[in-house]
């Protein structure tokens, strides 16, 4: 949520601002930032490059070494622990490195960018496809929108009510408006549109690509009125009158969840991240480890592969113990 949150504060900070007077640090920072808790908002980093592009004005300071440095580290751990940079994107792998996921038969890359995008798109909702077929020439749409489209309807849905219910509101009352800027609109929208094509195409499903949804409604929305309405002091009162009526509505709404009774117990609104399921055990070397689809959070070695002891060879490298695949298993 905090990226998301993160990501329309950056969207609105290139709405309000000529895009040369916003501060390049702010811009870096928050960029890398939204990209680093969540890998989908790659494109966010454009934004940086855009600016450096523009106006080629670029001082080096502490903010910015530091925002570059925190990049490199994560790109730097990524190609530690899987040999790709980015995981499980295919062109960001080395295939030089003996623990490349890009070489492992268990946990392959693209095998894994396959598994994830299917699933996404609703594969085991269906029995007629493998997850290969499943996702070539839109055979998914058809699963997908049965399940996935209706959800997000039925998330968005309430938003574009409210925005109707602003818009028949807002236009009876409106004596002193101000223009807004088309040009930064359309580019804005513009983005939006290649990072909803770019979310549909690969994992559709709603929280990774709610906040291009609304940003898209939104300007659409703008657009439309081609006026905002935030300067007439009525507008303000009716606006925060909604608010208000929104906040409560929220709180009434989530409730349910944080109190919810199950055989007897209260819920407080903490989920359940300990497996309350037996493992199996497999022995490597001198380590054990535990064979179960429901790992969650635990201290003990734990896998989802059954037969991990005929696929994973460990080596010890001076402190370290290096964990491989055994090619061909």
């Amino acid at each position: 949520m905090l990226q998301v949150i993160s990501y329309f504060f950056l969207i609105s900070e290139v709405l309000k601002k000529k895009f040369f007077e916003i501060n390049f640090n702010k811009l870096l920072i928050l960029s890398i930032f939204i990209f680093l808790n969540k890998i989908s908002f790659i494109l966010v980093l454009i934004f940086p490059v855009i600016w450096i592009f523009l106006y080629r004005k670029l001082n080096i300071n502490i903010t910015m070494f530091v925002g570059i440095f925190f990049l490199i580290l994560w790109l730097l751990k990524n190609i530690i622990v899987s040999g790709c940079a980015i995981y499980p994107i295919k062109i960001t792998c080395i295939s030089g490195l003996k623990w490349s996921t890009i070489n492992n038969q268990t946990i392959n890359t693209e095998n894994v960018n396959i598994e994830i995008e299917a699933w996404s798109k609703g594969y085991p909702d269906q029995k007629e496809y493998n997850q290969q077929d499943f996702i070539k020439k839109f055979n998914w749409l058809k699963t997908w929108s049965k399940k996935h489209l209706i959800y997000i309807l039925y998330k968005v849905l309430p938003f574009i009510s409210v925005l109707i219910f602003l818009y028949i509101i807002l236009r009876k009352n409106n004596n002193d408006v101000q223009k807004c800027s088309m040009a930064k609109l359309n580019y804005i929208l513009l983005f939006s549109i290649i990072s909803f094509l770019l979310w549909f195409t690969k994992a559709p499903v709603y929280r990774f690509g709610y906040s291009s949804i609304i940003i898209i409604i939104t300007i659409i929305y703008i657009k439309m009125m081609k006026k905002y309405f935030l300067y007439n002091f009525q507008n303000v009162k009716y606006l925060n009158i909604i608010l208000f009526i929104s906040i409560l509505l929220l709180i009434g709404k989530q409730l349910p969840r944080i109190f919810k009774v199950k055989h007897g117990i209260v819920n407080k609104g903490w989920p359940n991240i300990y497996s309350n399921y037996e493992y199996k055990k497999a022995n490597l070397q001198d380590l054990t480890f535990h064979i179960s689809p429901h790992c969650s959070y635990t201290k003990i070695w734990c896998t989802y592969y059954p037969d991990l002891e005929k696929k994973i060879q460990i080596t010890n490298q001076y402190t370290y113990r290096m964990f491989f695949n055994i090619v061909g298993k």
